[in-house]
């Protein structure tokens, strides 16, 4: 998850990745299309600990919000991680509408990104 300058050759929507150093405050853009529309996204690192936790928050056009928080451990011979993913678009019909999309598109994009994924939840 924090090489980033490998994102476009395994997700999904991701065309062009414009890394720097991850470090908390780092802040670093992409290319996007997940919402089909090519897009450049801000994030900024919130939280690093290499191999346990990174946290970015990514400030979304027209004033909505995404934080991405993903977290690593080992179980035995398994490597698992919790990936959450929160946004808040500005309003309940946004959420409801294009809220409704991007959670169909962030499932593809870890279906694909991540197929040996056994466990998926939604969250309110």
């Amino acid at each position: 998850m924090t090489t980033l300058e490998e994102y476009p050759n395994w997700c999904k929507f991701c065309i062009k990745m414009m890394p720097t150093q991850i470090k908390e405050g780092a802040v670093y853009h992409d290319i996007t299309t997940l919402l089909w529309i090519p897009l450049k996204i801000k994030h900024v690192v919130i939280k690093m600990d290499p191999h346990k936790e990174f946290h970015t928050f990514v400030p979304l056009p027209f004033g909505g919000k995404m934080w991405h928080k993903f977290s690593f451990l080992q179980e035995d011979d398994k490597a698992v991680m919790i990936s959450e993913i929160t946004f808040d678009l500005g309003g309940k019909l946004r959420n409801a509408t294009i809220g409704h999309l991007l959670e169909n598109r962030w499932m593809q994009l870890a279906r694909q990104g991540f197929p040996g994924m056994d466990e998926s939840k939604r969250l309110q």
